[in-house]
């Protein structure tokens, strides 16, 4: 005879049947599941956007400040190497001089010229004549392009250039707008600003800062006002002393190149500002 199913095997295989069913996920579940993968995805996917932008932030930051280090640098050995010459027993005079730009009735000091010569005008004494266009060097915004600094030399010039003449900011404009003008450009990253006609210019700034001034050492025609000047690092005697010219220097980079794709860097106006000071020591006697 066959056997009947007890009541305790039909449980069982109710069990079984039951526990092989819950296996497989719900729907709810699988909303879950598929809301928090989503979620990890956008967290993943902020994560490297922010990664690139830090990276590339990065390598604009270093790239400004190589452009910077490069201009300033040359401004520091020019100004270390300058020459000073004093012409029929007069005060003597430090070839270095700031030529501001005139934009939109606004006055901009961006323009510095240094009486280099071959580079060693500063090893020995003042030179009894006046400097040759030849022999100067001119720091300045490029000429139809404000994002870029030059140094300008003009090597076939001709023509002697007196930095005490009333004529002489004129002289330099002049120079740099003819043709002997030859141009080496320094960076092509600096920040322009609109002036409120829509003139661009360069963001660049020079400032000369003289100890003591050329005014006061003038002024200074005995012995007790001659001893009671601000000589450079306190040296002065009765009849001589250390006057010190120092030149600084403010700029600012753009981060990324502005003449490249559109950037957002660019666009938000992401710049890095440097600052670079440079001086000349000579000595000075009391006429």
């Amino acid at each position: 005879m066959p056997r009947k199913k007890t009541g305790r095997a039909a449980g069982a295989f109710d069990q079984r049947t039951k526990r092989s069913t819950r296996a497989a996920f719900t729907l709810l579940e699988l909303m879950i599941a598929l809301t928090v993968t989503s979620g990890l995805v956008v967290i993943l996917g902020g994560i490297m956007t922010a990664s690139a932008t830090a990276q590339r932030h990065t390598e604009g930051v270093a790239t400004a400040i190589s452009h910077g280090e490069t201009a300033l640098r040359r401004v520091r050995t020019a100004v270390g190497s300058a020459g000073v010459y004093e012409v029929s027993a007069g005060q003597r005079i430090c070839g270095i001089a700031v030529v501001p730009t005139t934009v939109e009735s606004t006055t901009l000091p961006d323009t510095l010229v240094v009486w280099t010569g071959d580079g060693s005008l500063a090893d020995g004494d003042p030179l009894e004549r006046l400097p040759l266009a030849s022999e100067l060097t001119v720091f300045a915004p490029g000429v139809g392009d404000a994002h870029r600094i030059d140094e300008i030399s003009f090597p076939s010039a001709t023509g002697e250039v007196d930095f005490a003449a009333a004529d002489f900011a004129a002289t330099i404009r002049a120079l740099v707008a003819s043709a002997d003008a030859v141009r080496t450009r320094l960076t092509d990253r600096l920040r322009r600003a609109e002036m409120p006609a829509g003139t661009m210019v360069g963001a660049l700034r020079f400032q000369i800062i003289a100890q003591p001034t050329d005014a006061e050492i003038a002024a200074a025609t005995d012995e007790a006002s001659w001893t009671a000047l601000n000589w450079a690092g306190g040296f002065g005697g009765s009849s001589t002393g250390l006057q010190e010219i120092s030149v600084t220097t403010e700029l600012q980079l753009h981060l990324f190149d502005p003449d490249g794709p559109n950037d957002a860097g660019v666009a938000a106006g992401g710049s890095l500002p440097l600052f670079g000071s440079a001086s000349r020591r000579y000595l000075v006697e009391r006429n």
